[in-house]
């Protein structure tokens, strides 16, 4: 299914997981799955599903800065559910008998790509 036809474009247009169970007729857990799926199959045109808890809703978008203010709000629900799950994770661990340490998960950062060095009038290059 290409659930991208029920979701619109503009993060204004959102659109609720529940209208979509409704136009579909999918069950919601499969809504969720089948939305992944579409993300994967809309990579290589640049656009992406993206949803907000403040907006409520999915919706289609090409903007880059909309993608990181979207991967902004889930790193925040990760840190924020690490911390959650911690004393849980003690817990656990202790009656296992083992001892759990918290390591800070990385996230890894983009950066621009080193920009060639620029040829100088006269020089040489060696090595390619």
């Amino acid at each position: 299914m290409e659930i991208e036809r029920y979701i619109p474009f503009g993060r204004e247009n959102a659109i609720s997981r529940r209208e979509l169970v409704r136009l579909t007729g999918i069950p919601d857990r499969k809504v969720r799955e089948i939305i992944k799926l579409a993300n994967r199959r809309l990579k290589p045109s640049g656009v992406a599903i993206l949803s907000s808890s403040a907006q409520r809703g999915y919706w289609r978008t090409d903007d880059i800065s909309e993608m990181e203010a979207y991967l902004r709000e889930n790193d925040h629900r990760r840190a924020a559910l690490a911390v959650n799950d911690e004393p849980i994770r003690q817990l656990v661990a202790a009656a296992r008998g083992r001892k759990y340490i918290y390591i800070s998960p990385y996230i890894r950062r983009w950066r621009k790509e080193p920009e060639e060095p620029k040829q100088i009038d006269g020089q040489t290059r060696l090595g390619g």
